[in-house]
């Protein structure tokens, strides 16, 4: 159940489409050739995000992979995720990442131009889950995890951080979104 941008071995792309692959349909692929260009290798760029985590205070996390796909040593929690997220947007151009809905990766020598779109219901207009002032951040799902999400939502000024984890049906990541989005904002 692992998803693909997708990347072929040979192909170029930018780091830009990369990214869009890694985030809009949760490609692994791109993740393990981003983490190629940024530090020549998988494992280095895992030791990498695992020192970060430490020095985030993330201590209930540990990286296996730059995706997220399982493995039964990579784990986190909701909170080390909401830590994380909370960090990463303060960076603008992680923002620009998040906040997209669709993308089109440009054409290279082995495919014609990919268009993206993000699987997020909660960001789609003509969604009965759309959720109004929802972006970013990522969803996530496989056998062993279930359906994953971190999101935003920005109502009056507020902006506020969800995480849920291990919903067994889809659907239901976005209805629990909802609730702790509704409730967030009629705590304030």
């Amino acid at each position: 159940d692992s998803s693909v941008s997708p990347v072929t071995p040979g192909e170029q792309m930018t780091a830009r489409d990369l990214m869009y692959g890694l985030m809009l349909p949760s490609g692994n692929d791109a993740g393990n050739a981003l983490a190629v260009i940024c530090d020549g290798s998988v494992q280095a760029f895992v030791d990498r995000m695992n020192r970060k985590a430490q020095e985030l205070g993330l201590s209930n996390t540990h990286f296996m992979n730059p995706h997220g796909y399982h493995h039964p040593d990579h784990y986190t929690t909701a909170r080390d995720l909401a830590r994380l997220t909370a960090h990463a947007l303060q960076f603008p151009a992680f923002m620009e990442f998040v906040t997209h809905t669709q993308w089109t990766m440009q054409p290279t020598a082995l495919r014609p131009a990919l268009p993206l779109k993000v699987s997020a219901e909660l960001l789609d207009p003509n969604s009965p889950y759309h959720y109004d002032g929802a972006f970013g951040i990522k969803s996530g799902s496989t056998r062993a995890a279930g359906y994953c999400y971190v999101g935003c939502a920005v109502r009056n000024g507020r902006t506020l951080l969800a995480v849920v984890l291990n919903d067994r049906i889809r659907t239901q990541a976005w209805t629990d979104l909802t609730r702790l989005f509704n409730l967030g904002f009629a705590k304030m």
